[in-house]
């Protein structure tokens, strides 16, 4: 079945990983080990799970990957991620967020309803995911819906699903209209940065 009354061990994530912090969004949830690394698994539909689109199209295919219970992925295997339900259980597979700079070490993560933050050790922060009411904080797209020959876009499918793409990233970006960011913060629709001169969302 689906559902458990009780606590199901993940091994993968337990034997092989010293785990710092889980955050969970609707649909995705990311991991971030002591040693810096992001790991993300769940529904990456629209940018979420920080990883290349092609790269998600194979997962969701079915080819590779390990299940949670069963390995890892990682740059030296055939990396895959899949949040297709098969027999009505969840098959939990691991993707290493792998798209930031060589070196760089994540210090905190948070996940919203649709998108991502990490923070690095240099205190940049990063977002990726769906951002249609700014909540990646690029400054490029805050979607509104309006009128559109006397029909509300509200109610039209493809003027949403045109908006989505457009407010969309699938790999981790830096933000850069805020320097020196020491704390994030992910609410369902929106993204909060502390640094020494105050709170910004």
């Amino acid at each position: 079945k689906a559902d458990y009354d009780k606590p199901i061990k993940l091994t993968t994530c337990t034997n092989i990983m010293l785990i710092q912090d889980i955050q969970c969004g609707d649909k995705h949830a990311l991991i971030l080990t002591k040693e810096g690394h992001v790991y993300s698994w769940g529904n990456g539909d629209v940018g979420q799970l920080g990883i290349t689109k092609a790269r998600h199209n194979e997962s969701s295919g079915g080819s590779g990957g390990n299940s949670a219970t069963g390995g890892i992925s990682s740059h030296s295997q055939n990396n895959s991620i899949s949040h297709i339900t098969s027999n009505s259980e969840m098959q939990l597979r691991l993707y290493d967020v792998n798209e930031f700079q060589a070196g760089t070490k994540i210090t905190h993560i948070a996940c919203g309803q649709t998108h991502s933050l990490a923070l690095t050790d240099k205190s940049f922060a990063f977002s990726w995911g769906l951002g249609m009411n700014g909540e990646l904080s690029d400054g490029k797209c805050i979607c509104t819906f309006t009128s559109v020959n006397g029909v509300s876009s509200n109610n039209n499918t493809q003027i949403q699903k045109n908006a989505m793409f457009k407010c969309r990233t699938n790999l981790p970006q830096k933000i850069t209209g805020i320097n020196g960011v020491n704390a994030i913060y992910a609410g369902y629709t929106s993204s909060f940065f502390i640094n020494d001169k105050g709170l910004y969302g």
